[in-house]
């Protein structure tokens, strides 16, 4: 079958022809790589074949350098970069030529092509003329073309990082306004070059920071917010919004004149919801900007923070549209988000940013609607008063919530089931707010526990607030027996009793019931039903043990019931009573913790029986989905008990191998990891035996799983360090290929992702050279000369991470800045001035002045010594200026 053939039928709806189709064109690109890629953009490109042949050919040629899986993407990408420069120049100069094609789908397929290509290596190296083309195509073409070429740019600026690109960001900066600005007539155009904006925004700082440049940024995005088309409105408004994420600081010249109105008349739109929604995202992010400026002025002492309490002095503006959308409620989609939904968000985030401020601007609503004969008006007073118990003083706000106390009550009966579901929600607030015990009066304490129990038959949706207040009361009435006459929380401490303790063993099984209600998966119900049970274990007081015993045992059979009965299961009634096991063994672990031992002792063979039975049906393909729960099961009994315990580790360790090599079931994968490290923890060097196939499947997961949206790899890197550090000087074999495996993961493209994982790659790399040490005096220890040599290769991959932790100070965990500060004190110590270039930094500097600044004790205590160390490196060194800069 020739190529062009195979194009024809691989979108064909005849299976047989498309499978053969597939595995021509496979064969075509194993046996003849570069001529089969040449070729696919000959057929894209010219017009003499069917616009199916050039849409697949496309596709094809982009599947050839592209995949989901990080490994096979890097692969495809090194086959691109080892072509011929000719042949290489061929395709390029094809792809660009089929960008001036007529039609807009076979444009985007190829914006999508020329981005697999720039994606391979470094595009200002590997086609450093591909952004300059692209621009100067927007500013000399029209329409298909002009589109085609910012999709490119878009699709380019959200896959490479801001480095790469920076070079070219005034080139981009050009075309994209260019395009996006109210005098091109192309919608389309215009819709293209707002994606490429919002996707190229990250790195136009030098751009912003320039008042002209600057101008005619929001110029232009403020113009495109005018379009008549919503689409364009649309995406203007994200723009928008994304540009005061990114550079709050220039905007104050912008808020009064511009902002402020566009994003109130956007709130008023009547034609567009997706404009609306705009509208009130802008304030939702701009509250969310805020309270973290507050937080790290308050908590860190940044005084250098801009803040200009854009929100403080808009709220009375912006407040009466988000009351106003709050009595337009969904009549059908619960799911879908729309604006009543969103205001009711961003209220609640008004309300957290300006505090006692937010009582004035919405309480006369309230007062004004809460009794209005339409449904609507009173189901908007009574979400709004829900929304504004965050933030206000609580003294302030404590008249108020006793007034209107009596008023939500008796909203539970209302003949709207929509109020009935916001006050329950309601009332779940006023429980989180009020607490019980010390501050909520005996008879409304037990007025508002019999009105929750009297709804826990309503509707799923009411039932379901229902059972998070009543989660919320368990919670509060364990804490307030807790708390001393001074307002002392005795954290540790189990209470005799509680103000539940009357009701406790009927709540159980109210709450069981609701469980197993027909209609519990409506609304997440059954979810929430089983939580509460659990918090209700977790905060048992003294006089309800009787009640955790029952329910263990009650636990415990229901599961084994479950497990007994898989053989006659059909696939539907095992997912069924899998996501009952699911709950069952999570308030298991719970009772686990609250039991006493010896009480703990005479179920624990029970459930580990019933944890491994259950690994049994996962072995066996028989999966009850509750894998992860059962592993956590199996670690709450060895850490709670590790001596009784230590006989069952290697009967385990084939379930623990099993998880860890199911590379497709994450939170199993993190479960077991959790046990590995919880393993090593308890045993250390006992379990040594143990730790070839540990380290082995762990460095295989960490290299070879495709995790883009890092939900495995840092749990899976802080497990190696905790398994180096729990070995000690028995991890030393294992030092080298646990450092070749950190130093070769690839780098995400999501921050967020790419921050997580050097957060756990610099807490292992802690752990790795703690463990490599020869002997240590208190905070000094000593290394061999082998170890010093191992090291020397590994620290030109370690104090970049350092570095880029460094610059990201605001998504960096406290535990971070601790692990960032160790660790330049640990490289310090082995090489002494000599690592004097590598960490005489400014970045360094800033990290450690902000751990200084940090409330806990060990953090300031890290970073000052580091700071010590680095200053006494200086001075050796002639210059004593870089550290108290």
């Amino acid at each position: 079958m020739d190529l062009k053939t195979a194009l024809e039928l691989i979108l064909s709806p005849d299976q047989t022809q498309q499978k053969a189709a597939e595995r021509a064109l496979a064969d075509s690109l194993g046996s003849d790589f570069v001529p089969t890629i040449a070729r696919l953009t000959e057929l894209a490109k010219t017009s003499d074949v069917s616009d199916t042949v050039r849409q697949s050919a496309a596709m094809a040629f982009k599947n050839t350098l592209t995949s989901k899986d990080a490994s096979e993407k890097l692969r495809k990408q090194q086959m691109w970069l080892m072509m011929p420069n000719d042949a290489k120049d061929f395709v390029k100069k094809n792809l660009l030529e089929t960008l001036l094609t007529d039609g807009p789908g076979l444009g985007r397929a190829i914006a999508q092509c020329v981005t697999a290509v720039a994606l391979c290596g470094n595009v200002a190296v590997e086609w450093p003329d591909l952004i300059p083309t692209l621009s100067q195509l927007v500013m000399e073409q029209k329409n298909i073309s002009k589109q085609s070429a910012l999709e490119a740019i878009g699709y380019i600026c959200e896959e490479i990082t801001t480095d790469v690109l920076s070079p070219y960001s005034g080139t981009i900066v050009t075309a994209i306004m260019n395009g996006m600005q109210k005098e091109e007539p192309n919608i389309d155009v215009r819709l293209a070059a707002a994606t490429a904006f919002q996707n190229a925004m990250d790195f136009f700082k030098p751009h912003f920071a320039q008042p002209q440049e600057r101008d005619y940024m929001m110029t232009v995005t403020c113009e495109a917010t005018q379009a008549a088309d919503p689409r364009m409105k649309t995406a203007a408004l994200q723009c928008m919004v994304r540009i005061v994420q990114l550079y709050y600081r220039f905007m104050e010249p912008y808020m009064a004149p511009a902002l402020l109105p566009i994003s109130c008349q956007a709130m008023t739109n009547t034609d567009s919801d997706e404009v609306v929604l705009q509208g009130i995202e802008f304030w939702s992010s701009l509250c969310e900007l805020e309270i973290d400026l507050k937080n790290d002025i308050d908590d860190c002492g940044q005084e250098d923070e801009v803040y200009f309490g854009f929100v403080q002095k808009n709220l009375s503006l912006v407040t009466p549209y988000l009351l106003q959308w709050l009595t337009r409620q969904a009549d059908s989609d619960e799911e879908e988000w729309i604006p009543s939904k969103a205001a009711h968000v961003c209220l609640t985030l008004l309300s957290e940013c300006v505090e006692d401020e937010i009582a004035p601007a919405v309480v006369p609503y309230i007062a004004q609607n809460i009794q209005n004969p339409d449904w609507h008006y009173r189901d908007a007073a009574c979400v709004a008063f829900g929304c504004i118990l965050d933030g206000p003083d609580p003294k302030k706000l404590m008249p108020m919530v006793n007034e209107a106390y009596d008023v939500v009550m008796s909203m539970m009966a209302d003949e709207s089931m929509q109020v009935r579901d916001s006050a329950a929600w309601v009332i779940q607030r006023m429980c989180e707010f009020i607490g019980t015990g010390n501050t909520m009066r005996a008879d409304r304490f037990a007025n508002t526990l019999q009105i929750l129990r009297q709804n826990l038959n309503s509707s799923p949706g009411v039932a379901l607030n229902v059972c998070w207040a009543l989660t919320t009361l368990a919670r509060t009435s364990y804490e307030s027996a807790n708390t001393t006459p001074g307002g002392e929380v005795q954290a540790t401490r189990i209470p005799p009793s509680t103000a539940l303790s009357p009701v406790f063993p009927d709540l159980i099984n109210e709450l069981f019931q609701v469980g197993f209600r027909g209609d519990s998966m409506h609304n997440n119900l059954r979810t929430a039903a089983f939580e509460a049970v659990n918090q209700l274990m977790l905060h048992s007081p003294q006089d309800c043990y009787p009640s955790v015993q029952k329910t263990a045992v009650q636990i415990y059979q229901y599961i084994a019931g479950a497990l007994t009965q898989d053989n006659s299961m059909d696939a539907a009634k095992r997912a069924h009573f899998g996501d009952y096991c699911q709950h069952w063994l999570v308030i298991l672990n719970t009772i686990l913790k609250r039991l006493e031992p010896a009480d703990r002792a005479q179920i624990r063979a029970t459930v580990y029986d019933i944890c491994t039975r259950t690994l049994d049906l996962y072995r066996n393909q028989h999966s009850f989905q509750a894998e992860p729960e059962a592993l956590i099961c199996l670690t709450t009994l060895m850490d709670l008990d590790p001596k009784e315990f230590s006989a069952c580790l290697d009967g385990l360790h084939p379930y623990i191998t099993l998880a860890l090599t199911s590379y497709n079931e994450h939170t199993i994968v993190n479960a077991a990891l959790s046990l590995v490290s919880g393993i090593c923890h308890n045993y250390e060097a006992s379990v040594i035996r143990l730790v070839p196939s540990f380290v082995e499947h762990v460095i295989r997961l960490i290299s070879q799983l495709n995790d883009p949206s890092g939900l495995v790899k840092p749990r899976a890197v802080c497990t190696l360090g905790d398994i180096a550090l729990s070995m000690g000087s028995l991890y030393a074999p294992y030092a080298v290929m646990s450092f070749e495996c950190l130093r070769n993961i690839v780098i995400p493209q999501d921050v967020d992702v790419w921050m997580s994982l050097v957060e756990s790659v610099l807490e292992a790399c802690v752990g790795l050279a703690q463990c490599l040490e020869t002997q240590r005096d208190g905070l000094k220890a000593t290394y061999t000369d082998d170890v010093r040599t191992m090291m020397r290769a590994y620290a030109s991959f370690i104090v970049p991470l350092i570095v880029s932790a460094s610059e990201q100070l605001s998504l960096i965990s406290d535990g971070c800045v601790q692990n960032c500060a160790i660790m330049m004190s640990i490289l310090c110590q082995m090489f002494g001035r000599e690592m004097l270039p590598m960490v005489d930094k400014q970045e360094f500097f800033n990290l450690l002045q902000k751990g200084k600044a940090q409330k806990g004790t060990k953090t300031r205590t890290l970073c000052s010594i580091t700071l010590k160390e680095l200053q006494k490196l200086k001075t050796s060194n002639g210059s004593g200026d870089a550290v108290s800069r």
